[in-house]
């Protein structure tokens, strides 16, 4: 979930979540990533909430499964598309 976060928040500033050079585990241990919004106002907020909840230092604060991230996905969708979610059946396990 966490890596998932990662790769959103460098899809949504264009720049790696740390600013360690030496590799990217080694930084997170040691830094915070910089907030989206610091780093661009053109994301919409509920995106923004979404890869920072997936960023959560504290595993118990992210989402419980990628089908909780699909939800919230969906909701976001139609704001930033306006297209409807085509419904799935997704299913945790």
């Amino acid at each position: 979930m966490y890596s998932f976060g990662c790769t959103l928040y460098e899809m949504l500033t264009r720049q790696w979540h740390t600013s360690d050079r030496r590799g990217r585990v080694q930084g997170e241990a040691r830094e915070r990533a910089v907030p989206i919004r610091a780093s661009t106002s053109r994301n919409p907020p509920e995106l923004v909430e979404i890869a920072q909840r997936c960023m959560a230092k504290s595993p118990q604060d992210r989402y419980r499964s990628f089908v909780e991230v699909s939800s919230a996905l969906g909701e976001v969708l139609p704001g930033l598309t306006g297209k409807q979610r085509e419904r799935t059946t997704a299913t945790a396990g």
